[in-house]
């Protein structure tokens, strides 16, 4: 007699075929899944391996015979991947370490538990795998907490005829072309177990294979991609080591400022046409608006707000307060100060024999600043007074010293009027990434009446102060706790839980590139623009920086950053570098090829360099003296020549439209299922 089910008991629903692997077997090929991606990426950098992981970690998910042990150990792998991968975060954050590995690990949640859903109907996962992954690729590069890094196509980032297409689709294209090879594996082994017939994967096999053939040809050509022609600009560019750490500085903001401007002369003999230092490497408040900022005819809150800027836990009496603040802003007129610069500028940084190479405006622009007079206006007589200036060593010059020293070390004007002094003895612009100091336009309260800005201040070749960027993309809870204006309260509550030292900044106002001219030229030789550190990261950033200058024009990106927060220290006179700043490199190659634009890389500690639009590596700083010692950091300057760009691509023209085209394959996915179970009940 056959047994009935009452109504009370329900059939057990029949295990699907796919469901196979106990919770170790999916353990095992989801982590190794996972140290097959890491290795895929710098410092292994083995790129074939990111052909291969997707589909193993998704072989993991698919045939599990729990869902729950999918979504755990499938989650759980990719907790392991951020917190190996990421590990160099711990430098400057580990509150920040651990939170990036638990949110970068909510998309792939997400991806194990949709990969389930699709592999048990018709959809095959040469094309299913890649919708899904590019999804949560984009997924993580959205909002707030975006993290650009470690997409499939950034392993993928020596092989020159294979990224050429992000030109057209930006790096999730090249995400796509990647996760769908590794999803013919899921194909063949879902054909297997299910005795499914083979014609499918064959046919999915040729359509991959043939698609990455086209690529490779088209690639083949792009990769030797030539830019617009034009003239060459010699950008020179400063790299030296200073590690940073909240509780230990490595040096004082004077001391950056000055072995960046002895660096900075050595390029003199070479005549750049514009210098470049890394992100923070000059004082702070050294914009034209802090230097210019009167504290005897300000008001009280305007004034202790300003001097917090200095001195954090401000207590002194406003009459005390205003009278420093006159002090440190500098209380002369800004000639006064560029005389004392020229002289410091002449006894501490100018070598004699760097003297002739001064070109005869710069010879004479900085004879005027010394406001003295001379028997000859000849060029050769001013640099033999100048000559005979620098070389005064005596007792009573360094007493002479104590007071410019004083003038130009102790205020903001005298820093302003010494990187002033540099951009006239080198004859062109020098442009170096600060924190700056403005009025807020719309302060929440009597303490926000001044507000920080990282971006890049133009020093010009006249003496002067000239055009000026401000970062915009700022790193969220580092630079910028989110919500200041729209949701205050909770921002006061989240920022007590960054460190005070952790100074916030706001977004600059404009993304106005800055038009580099040569000497009596009219015209601009290029539009420079200049993404600071993480913006540099954002293919939509660099994108919407391009968009922002004149169409036809030649164009250059120049990415200033400081990766002194990722080194670790092996001894004093040995800084080591971590793969965030390798990893931090291979993001210009991208933005390269995406926008074809030349890519300038000037950073503090990192790896400084430039990349040409095709994607080729020209230059990459690298101390031939420390070739036996790995990864050891050490200064560099040099000029690079490089041409302009000037096509509009695909990407340009059209931004996201493969991101959004992923949405849309996303959503078909998830229609799939529901059209089927209709038929089904029909």
């Amino acid at each position: 007699m056959t047994p009935q089910c009452t109504p009370a008991q329900k059939a057990p629903d029949a295990a699907h075929p796919l469901d196979l692997l106990n919770w170790k077997q999916v353990a095992g090929l989801c982590f190794a899944a996972m140290a097959m991606l890491y290795a895929a990426f710098e410092p292994v950098a083995c790129w074939p391996l990111a052909w291969i992981a997707p589909g193993v970690w998704a072989c993991g998910v698919i045939f599990a015979r729990s869902t729950k042990a999918a979504l755990l150990l499938g989650g759980l792998s990719w907790v392991a991947f951020w917190l190996v991968s990421v590990w160099w975060l711990i430098l400057p954050t580990g509150v920040g370490y651990g939170f990036a590995a638990f949110h970068q690990s909510l998309g792939p949640l997400a991806l194990a538990w949709a990969l389930r859903r699709v592999a048990r109907g018709p959809v095959p996962m040469t094309l299913a795998l890649p919708i899904l992954w590019c999804a949560m690729e984009l997924f993580r590069g959205a909002g707030p907490l975006s993290f650009e890094w470690f997409f499939l196509a950034h392993s993928q980032w020596q092989q020159l005829w294979l990224i050429q297409i992000v030109e057209f689709t930006g790096p999730l294209g090249l995400s796509f072309v990647v996760a769908a090879a590794s999803g013919l594996l899921v194909d063949w082994v879902r054909t297997k177990v299910l005795a499914a017939p083979k014609r499918p994967a064959v046919i999915s096999t040729a359509v991959t294979a043939l698609a990455i053939v086209v690529l490779l040809c088209f690639g083949r050509g792009a990769a030797n991609y030539s830019p617009v022609e034009g003239g060459l600009v010699g950008i020179g560019v400063v790299q030296d080591v200073f590690p940073l750490s909240l509780s230990q500085p490595s040096a004082t903001p004077d001391q950056y400022l000055d072995r960046h401007i002895v660096l900075t002369l050595d390029l003199l003999p070479d005549r750049p046409d514009v210098v470049v230092w890394p992100e923070t490497m000059i004082p702070p408040g050294l914009n034209r608006e802090a230097a210019t900022f009167d504290p005897a005819r300000a008001s009280d809150a305007e004034v202790r707000c300003f001097a917090r800027k200095i001195i954090r836990d401000l207590k002194w009496p406003i009459e005390k307060t205003r009278e420093v603040m006159t002090r440190v802003v500098g209380p002369q007129p800004m000639a006064a100060y560029r005389c004392a610069a020229t002289e410091v500028f002449l006894f501490r940084h100018l070598k004699p024999e760097q003297i002739n190479a001064l070109s005869p405006r710069a010879a004479s622009t900085l004879w005027s600043f010394l406001q003295r007079p001379i028997w000859s206006t000849e060029t050769s007589a001013i640099k033999a007074e100048l000559r005979s200036l620098s070389t005064i060593k005596t007792a009573a010059a360094h007493y002479a010293m104590e007071t410019n020293f004083s003038l130009v070390f102790e205020t903001i004007k005298g820093r302003a009027a010494l990187m002033q002094v540099l951009a006239v003895a080198m004859d062109c612009p020098v442009l170096a990434g600060g924190s700056t100091w403005h009025r807020n336009p719309t302060p929440l309260d009597q303490d926000d009446l001044w507000i920080y800005r990282n971006g890049v201040i133009e020093f010009t070749p006249d003496g002067d102060w000239g055009w000026h960027y401000a970062k915009r993309a700022l790193v969220p809870f580092s630079e910028s706790v989110p919500g200041k204006y729209s949701f205050t309260s909770l921002w006061r509550l989240m920022r007590k839980a960054v460190p005070p030292s952790m100074v916030q900044i706001e977004p600059g106002p404009s993304d106005t590139p800055y038009l580099l001219r040569k000497p009596d030229d009219i015209p601009a030789v290029a539009e420079l623009h200049t993404p600071v550190c993480f913006e540099g990261t954002f293919a939509r950033r660099c994108r919407e920086l391009l968009l922002a200058g004149k169409p036809g024009q030649g164009k250059i990106l120049i990415n200033l950053s400081n990766d002194g927060w990722f080194v670790y220290t092996a001894s004093p006179e040995s800084q080591k570098q971590t793969p965030e700043h390798m990893l931090h490199f291979t993001q210009a190659v991208f933005r390269a090829v995406e926008t074809r634009t030349p890519v300038v890389r000037a950073v503090n500690t990192g790896i400084s360099g430039w990349v040409d639009p095709g994607g080729n590596v020209r230059k990459m700083m690298k101390n031939p003296a420390a070739a036996g010692r790995k990864n050891t950091i050490a200064p560099f300057r040099a000029v690079f020549h490089v041409a302009p760009g000037g096509t509009t691509t695909l990407y340009l023209r059209w931004g996201e439209w493969f991101a959004l085209a992923v949405t849309g394959g996303c959503l078909l996915l998830a229609l799939i299922p529901v059209l089927l179970s209709r038929n089904s009940r029909n």
